[in-house]
């Protein structure tokens, strides 16, 4: 009887950890996603102060801006509910 109660102690342990790891992996590639939006953000931004008059570069990085924000909120509601469940 009690070799079944570590068992099945061993097994839920096992299942925990590796739920632990596959939501900090998730976690760790949203971080990434943010590590290179900043990048890119920073690349278009020196590119708007380089070239102020054209306005190709001014509607990219608001379009840029605004579909970024959309997939950091579905991210972020993403990794809530990882860590909720």
């Amino acid at each position: 009887m009690e070799d079944f109660k570590a068992e099945l102690s061993l097994e839920i342990q096992e299942g925990t950890l590796a739920e632990i790891r596959g939501i900090e992996a998730e976690v760790a590639n949203y971080l990434d996603h943010i590590y290179k939006y900043y990048a890119v953000r920073g690349k278009l931004v020196s590119k708007l102060a380089k070239y102020p008059h054209v306005v190709c570069i001014k509607l990219f990085i608001i379009k840029f801006f605004y579909k970024n924000i959309i997939l950091f909120k579905l991210n972020s509601l993403i990794i809530n509910r990882a860590f909720a469940s």
